[in-house]
């Protein structure tokens, strides 16, 4: 018995000796090196920056500290920049006291404050006040009641440089931050990538496919899909048969009528001349260009992200806008606007179109490059919907039915033809406004019927007609009209 109760005891004393923490910068983290931010969400730096250094690359915040003294280990964000990042091995959570539970770890002996956000999703946030100084932590219990939510676990973390007129100059503007760990860390959380910015579903930059006549390898960089110019051919093709720029398409058709596209990019002119488009194939829209305009193309800045937002309804009637800051739409700053309205034939081909991105005449040569950072469409794929075509052609098959099967329709062929007149006057007053202003139903000498305002109540919705209808006789007071031609307004 005694030999029994001692085994005991040891396995109780083994069982409850916690394990040692890592330290990290003099703070513990209970998770050691997992507790660290592991991928990039997003990224957009602030101004005075200079651009082409290692300290513009935001996978230097990631895993655990490193700076010791080089330009590879932190990321400025520039005056006024946002960094979103995300813990996929682990999650950040509040731990039930006033000690910190996230720790940001910023170099250089400034004191440039940083607003910190936190999410479960990457699309709502909650505000947990603002760090300041070389290392920073954060108590987010202190937040409860105020978004925060005890033992809810949170994968996300936003950092917003506060702009300061004291720390604006220099190449390093803004917080230089080398890494962002949960000290408070749970278990992951599984969760799905965030449509962007919240309002429309992403295109995935791998589903970008390199366009047939350009040759510059195509790559993935921290920014985004980076298309490295090719040599200048001033756009035309050299004896492989390729052209210089470059230029990627998605690899599947959208339906882009009755929808909104985004995308956000930067391009890198060299200081010189290039010309391209971003936008759904088959958009009449207007290039844009570098350095200088050329056949009414509009000049749009070097190195600094744009956002395009293209959209067309269901009239044909379209827009294309390419703001700074954000989406025209979201309170960006409109650059340029285009609008026009399509023609049926252009409606038809965007309802199955890629969305591409494309550069050339590129003067700079090899020192150009385009960088998408992002691209998403409110509406799905069309490849498995109607084209206008086929929906025509069911429309067709339809009134074709009806007008062979007029009951099964609900289409009243008999009995009192003054009084169906009747009624179809008044319905068609009482369609018209109170100004009048409305054409009214004529029947000609031939007692052909022309409707010119018709309303086709469908399996699809209402859709507005103007219709004419042959007469094919009567008998005994009943008279008989077949649809003989129509037009949708």
């Amino acid at each position: 018995m005694k030999r029994i109760l001692f085994i005991i005891s040891v396995f109780i004393l083994t069982f409850t000796v916690p394990a040692s923490a890592d330290e990290f910068g003099n703070v513990e983290f209970p998770g050691g090196a997992s507790s660290f931010a592991d991928s990039v969400l997003s990224f957009e730096q602030g101004t005075n920056v200079t651009q082409g250094t290692l300290y513009t690359d935001p996978a230097n915040s990631l895993g655990a500290p490193d700076y010791v003294n080089s330009d590879s280990q932190y990321v400025s964000l520039g005056n006024g920049g946002t960094l979103i990042l995300r813990f996929s091995d682990n999650s950040l959570t509040t731990s039930g006291d006033t000690e910190p539970d996230l720790w940001v770890f910023e170099i250089g002996p400034a004191v440039e404050s940083t607003e910190v956000y936190i999410s479960v999703d990457g699309i709502t946030w909650i505000n947990v006040g603002v760090v300041s100084g070389s290392t920073s932590g954060v108590d987010i219990d202190y937040y409860i009641g105020n978004g925060v939510v005890f033992g809810t676990k949170y994968s996300f973390v936003k950092l917003i440089d506060v702009y300061d007129d004291d720390f604006s100059s220099g190449g390093t503007s803004g917080a230089d931050i080398d890494a962002v760990g949960a000290i408070s860390s749970s278990a992951p959380v599984p969760v799905e990538d965030p449509p962007l910015n919240g309002f429309c579903n992403p295109i995935a930059l791998s589903s970008f496919s390199q366009l047939d006549n350009r040759d510059a390898a195509v790559n993935i960089s921290s920014d985004g899909l980076a298309l490295p110019g090719a040599a200048w051919t001033n756009g035309r093709e050299d004896e492989f048969g390729n052209i210089d720029g470059n230029g990627v398409s998605s690899d599947a058709a959208y339906n882009h009528v009755g929808a909104v596209s985004y995308a956000k990019f930067k391009v890198n002119g060299a200081d010189r001349y290039l010309a391209g488009t971003v936008g759904p194939v088959g958009l009449p829209m207007k290039f844009w260009s570098t350095d200088h305009s050329w056949q009414g193309s509009f000049v749009v800045p070097d190195n600094q992200w744009l956002y395009s937002r293209a959209a067309v309804d269901e009239n044909g009637n379209w827009v294309l806008a390419l703001s700074s800051g954000d989406y025209d739409d979201k309170g960006g700053t409109l650059l340029n606007k285009q609008s026009g309205e399509l023609t049926r034939d252009q409606m038809d081909a965007l309802e199955d179109a890629p969305f591409m991105v494309q550069y050339a005449d590129n003067y700079g040569g090899t020192a150009t490059v385009l960088t998408l950072a992002e691209v998403c469409i409110t509406s799905g794929e069309s490849s498995g919907d109607c084209s206008q075509t086929e929906l025509d052609a069911r429309f067709e098959a339809g009134k074709q039915f009806c007008i062979d099967n007029p009951a099964a329709c609900g289409i009243e062929t008999g009995g009192d033809y003054q009084a169906g007149f009747d009624a179809g006057l008044k319905a068609g007053l009482a369609a018209c406004p109170s100004s009048g202003e409305c054409t009214p139903a004529t029947i000609n000498e031939d007692r052909e019927m022309h409707i010119p305002n018709l309303q086709y109540l469908g399996p699809f919705g209402t859709t507005e007609l103007e219709a004419t209808f042959e007469f094919h006789g009567g008998d005994g007071g009943e008279f008989l009209w077949r649809l003989s031609d129509y037009q949708m307004h």
